[in-house]
């Protein structure tokens, strides 16, 4: 659970930089840090797809966006792939951390000690301050990576959780037919 904590804030913190930093994203190359990212999701909260492609942008409006990054941390290679999308004034997000740097099935299980992946998403967020109407916790299944190297990301991902929703703890959620295929900014040593 920490480190699904951890993975979310590093989502809102790079969504937050893509956002307003030219540094991580480049000074008018929309290119840099684009793909897509969809998934199918069912639980207690309701059912949908989420799809998210493009770039994120470099001015302070946050849109619809797909990326990746890439930060090694005391020879300690770690890949964040994070999608966002908007409808109205509200945002959902996903990031999938993947601790490793090669391609192959990372276990999102929570007793994971080699190839692990955690994955958290976050829907009906208004503000960067608003933890959203409810957060979900990925903690049984896997991500299958078909490519993945210092420049790009792509697989696919299926698993189940639980949500977080005001004072519940403990509502069902799947995620189905996942996949993502976006490109990577090495953000260098952490």
């Amino acid at each position: 659970m920490i480190k699904q904590l951890i993975s979310l804030g590093f989502v809102l913190s790079l969504a937050a930089c893509g956002a307003n930093s030219d540094d991580v994203i480049g000074s008018g190359n929309e290119g840099t840090g684009s793909g897509s990212l969809s998934f199918t999701y069912t639980g207690d909260g309701g059912s949908g797809t989420f799809q998210a492609a493009g770039a994120a942008p470099t001015n302070n409006s946050l849109g619809t966006w797909a990326g990746g990054a890439r930060v090694n941390d005391e020879g300690e290679t770690t890949v964040l792939v994070t999608a966002v999308t908007k409808s109205g004034s509200d945002y959902d997000m996903i990031g999938i951390q993947l601790d490793g740097n090669a391609p192959g099935t990372y276990d999102m299980g929570g007793n994971c000690e080699t190839n692990c992946a955690y994955a958290v998403a976050a829907f009906g967020i208004t503000s960067w301050t608003d933890s959203g109407e409810r957060a979900c916790f990925i903690d049984e299944g896997t991500v299958t990576v078909t490519a993945l190297s210092a420049t790009e990301a792509r697989g696919t991902f299926s698993g189940k959780g639980s949500c977080i929703t005001g004072e519940e703890f403990d509502e069902p959620f799947q995620v189905s037919g996942g996949t993502f295929d976006v490109k990577v900014i090495d953000l260098g040593n952490g």
